[in-house]
């Protein structure tokens, strides 16, 4: 009878169930809702509970409880805790429940978070979950891709699922497991394609295996971009060596925790392959050794202060049956960070720097600092609305937010300062300019190829960004973009000088925008003017390009990046921000100009990367411009003229005067077999056949051909196309 009596107590004991916020479908908790303690019981009973809840980032506790409360068998018992301290952040609770004479415990997390208002965004990705709670901690969180294996079973039905939930698929494919990868991509792409964000491919440094796949993806319609897998940068450049910049736009990088030195090294092999702008994404588990929230924070930020895109991590960080640490302190940052974009480091002491992110004429400062503790003094200048938090974005109190600096207290736990206008995002543009100056002026083949002008000037904005010649300084580099342009497509800069010289000085002109905004200085041209000048230049190189896709990669590439800048300098002015956004519109009207030249290029890897001729040691890299700031005169305002017409002229002259004897034509833009071949009124077969060439084969600008036009000349109304008939007759 007694033992009988034991096990009824151990039953009762057992059928004891603690959750935490059974109202959520997550444990986080708002904070301005009470936690809810769910109690269910098999018997009936009477429980008096005791709670203690302790933050992750604070050494007091909270403790308290209730009680006794009645359990009836089968049910289920809530209590609201409405003295819980409402501060975000992760939370530990130890609840202990006394009934009929025993104990039962159980140790629970839970997270303290805004209620949602806008939709925050981070810059991450990870392995799709099966869990459904796992799907909604990253929603949460403002995660919006997730990443599928394309081998994977039940895939298509997990991409309809999750793109109904409103996810955008990162969908890897790896040629080494899946021998019908191209048909496999195909199809993928055919059935899934608009609800992909990316395609990662690893082809194992097999570049006609990329290829493939590309053109698999390409011709189901999908347009997602596609990015190459790679474990290393040396894997990368090979891969880059064998013409696998054809078949992506961007690479994902294999790494914990990528070095900076490895993502420079990344991003200059791309562009001493032609492409600019080139997308670096990175996966791994998000840090390196222990994991915590704190350092998945840092190394984000890390990673987007060096130009990576998305950052991939492991979702167990955020949530493994339990919801983690992590989902706090990456919640806190989205908060934060959404929006957002990096401009540079303020140099806080010497031992503690911040990146700083901003949009329009907002930013925000983060701050964190490993071992011991300062105190650091922040230059504010005129900012205002300035808001403190913590890492998880509790506010901290600021004693007088019109003073000129602030003093913060910098320990291991991000800060996160924001402010609207001031002299933050300017400093730190400052640095940001220095740097990129520095690796300008000291790149050896930057020294001997370019213009002596062009590296003098960015040597002296080095030495002093922003300085009282700083518009000066602005305008003479931002001229130098449709000269380089020029001279690499001319052949006078081999590819693997231009392109990372015109990157190079790319970032660095943006760099130097945001320092315009903090000088103050406003340009003299009215923005709506440069956009127009803008527009005129995309419209000249949209009406007067033709010929294949590859022949205009370079082109294409450059009009979209025009586009983004257009856009970007609209936005900066409705924020506030005038200066910085007439300086992006410069920026664009220069790149615009490039277009021009952007035009006469063949595919990239046809481009000249063999030594050219020596440029010369001084002059401009373009032609004389106007002066003035920003303004350009009424008849500057077309685009350039076309440096190919007198090779046209001459060529149209010699057909005029042909006879039996064999001509020479010189390739110019818009020119293929069959449109020289009517040309010179031959068949197309006959101009394959004199110049060793076969049928589809690419020419070359400035490539000369061999012509035997028939003994007769054309009659005079029956004269050779011209260039525009020729360009009427491909839009056709």
């Amino acid at each position: 009878m007694t033992a009988a009596f034991a096990f009824c107590c151990l039953a009762a004991l057992a059928s004891i169930e603690i959750e935490l916020a059974p109202d959520q479908p997550l444990p986080a908790v708002y904070v301005d809702d009470p936690l809810i303690i769910e109690l269910r019981s098999a018997e009936d009973t009477q429980a008096v509970v005791k709670v203690r809840a302790q933050a992750a980032h604070r050494a007091d506790a909270y403790e308290g409880g209730y009680g006794p409360v009645p359990l009836h068998a089968g049910g289920s018992h809530w209590h609201a805790l409405k003295d819980l301290p409402a501060e975000r952040g992760y939370y530990t609770a130890q609840v202990s429940v006394e009934a009929g004479g025993a104990v039962t415990e159980k140790t629970l997390h839970f997270c303290r978070m805004d209620r949602s208002a806008a939709p925050s965004t981070l810059p991450l990705y990870t392995a799709a979950p099966e869990d459904r709670r796992a799907l909604l901690a990253l929603s949460a969180l403002g995660i919006r891709h997730l990443r599928f294996d394309a081998s994977q079973p039940e895939l298509e039905q997990r991409l309809t699922q999750t793109a109904r939930a409103g996810f955008k698929a990162v969908l890897f494919l790896d040629t080494a497991t899946m021998e019908n990868a191209v048909e496999r991509a195909q199809a993928l792409a055919k059935d899934f394609g608009a609800s992909l964000a990316r395609w990662e491919i690893d082809a194992h440094d097999d570049a006609e295996r990329l290829t493939a796949i590309s053109k698999a993806i390409r011709s189901a319609g999908c347009v997602a971009p596609i990015s190459s897998a790679s474990a290393s940068p040396a894997a990368f450049q090979a891969l880059m060596e064998r013409q696998a910049g054809r078949a992506a736009s961007g690479t994902v990088l294999f790494s914990d925790a990528p070095a900076e030195a490895d993502l420079a090294a990344i991003r200059r092999a791309a562009e001493e392959a032609g492409h600019e702008g080139w997308e670096i994404q990175v996966l791994g588990r998000g840090v390196s050794g222990e994991a915590s929230g704190p350092r998945l924070v840092q190394q984000l930020l890390r990673n987007l202060a060096n130009g990576v895109s998305q950052t991939g991590f492991d979702t167990a960080l955020v949530i493994d049956g339990e919801i983690g640490e992590s989902f706090s302190y990456l919640n806190g940052l989205a908060r934060r960070l959404s929006g957002t974009a990096f401009c540079g480091v303020l140099d806080v002491s010497d031992d503690l720097t911040g990146p700083v992110f901003e949009k329009g004429d907002a930013w925000m400062l983060a701050l964190w600092k490993e071992g011991t503790a300062l105190e650091a003094v922040i230059p504010l200048g005129a900012a205002h609305d300035l808001r403190l938090t913590d890492a998880f974005n509790n506010p901290i109190p600021i004693e007088n937010p019109s003073q000129e600096s602030l003093t913060i207290s910098v320990d291991a736990l991000p800060k996160y300062l924001s402010g609207v206008g001031g002299s933050v995002p300017g400093r730190a543009a400052r640095n940001r300019v220095r740097q990129l100056a520095a690796d300008f002026s000291g790149n050896p083949e930057f020294q001997k190829r370019l213009p002596q002008e062009l590296m003098a000037t960015v040597a002296a904005v080095a030495s002093k960004p922003g300085g009282d010649t700083g518009r000066d300084q602005f305008l003479n580099l931002v001229r130098n973009f449709p000269g380089l342009e020029q001279q690499w497509h001319a052949g006078q800069l081999p590819r693997p000088v231009a392109v990372p010289a015109i990157a190079c000085l790319a970032r660095l002109v943006r760099a130097l925008c945001t320092v315009e905004e903090d000088r103050g200085q406003p340009f003299l041209d009215p923005l709506q003017d440069t956009l127009a000048r803008c527009k005129e230049f995309q419209s000249s190189y949209l009406t007067g390009s033709g010929g294949s896709e590859t022949a205009h990669e370079r082109g294409d590439w450059l009009l979209d990046e025009i586009r983004g800048l257009l856009d970007e300098a609209e936005s900066l002015s409705t924020s506030g921000a005038k200066i910085e956004a007439a300086a992006v519109a410069t920026l664009a009207e220069w790149r615009a100009r490039s277009l021009e030249f952007a035009a006469l290029q063949g595919p990239l890897s046809d481009t000249l990367t063999t030594d050219p001729p020596p440029v010369p040691a001084s002059g401009p890299v373009t032609s004389p411009e106007p002066a003035a700031q920003g303004n350009v005169d009424p008849a500057d305002k077309q685009a350039p003229a076309d440096k190919g017409k007198k090779a046209e002229k001459d060529a149209e002259k010699a057909s005029a005067n042909a006879d039996s004897k064999a001509v020479t034509h010189t390739v110019v833009n818009g020119d293929n077999p069959s449109v020289i071949a009517k040309k010179y009124g031959v068949s197309t077969e006959d101009v394959l056949r004199w110049n060793d060439l076969k049928k589809g084969q690419t020419l070359h600008l400035g490539q000369t051909l061999i012509i035997q036009p028939p003994a007769k000349k054309q009659e005079q109304d029956d004269p050779p196309p011209t260039n525009k008939a020729r360009k009427k007759q491909k839009r056709k």
